[in-house]
């Protein structure tokens, strides 16, 4: 009986988000599980890159970006990319040091890293 409570109170939470719009933050203890790789992509796609922009970018097979992300998703509890992007920033991956984040991407000031920022690089 107790489990089925539980999973009563669950799944009211999770219809509350749905209904409110409002999601869970991921913890900063949930971002820490990621390796540095599935850090580095989801921040791309937090920017709006493509896998094959990933690829490109960080000199792996656009096969290689797709398990990456899936991997990150996946530890993360999400499912894909867009719900990646709606969940976190790319600076929050970085703990908001954009300085470290440029670095680790190998990004420069042209980049767009704000929240729903659209710009991409490599076209």
């Amino acid at each position: 009986m107790k489990y089925f409570i539980v999973a009563a109170w669950r799944l009211l939470g999770r219809l509350a988000g749905r209904v409110t719009g409002r999601r869970p933050a991921i913890s900063p203890q949930r971002l820490q599980r990621l390796s540095r790789r599935e850090r580095q992509v989801a921040a791309l796609v937090c920017l709006h890159f493509t896998n094959r922009q990933i690829a490109h970018h960080l000199h792996i097979s656009p096969e290689t970006a797709r398990v990456h992300l899936r991997s990150a998703t996946g530890r993360l509890g999400l499912r894909g990319r867009a719900m990646l992007r709606q969940r976190i920033t790319a600076a929050r991956l970085y703990g908001g040091d954009q300085a470290r984040m440029r670095a680790e991407l190998g990004l420069d000031q042209s980049h767009a890293i704000e929240p729903g920022a659209t710009q991409r690089s490599h076209g």
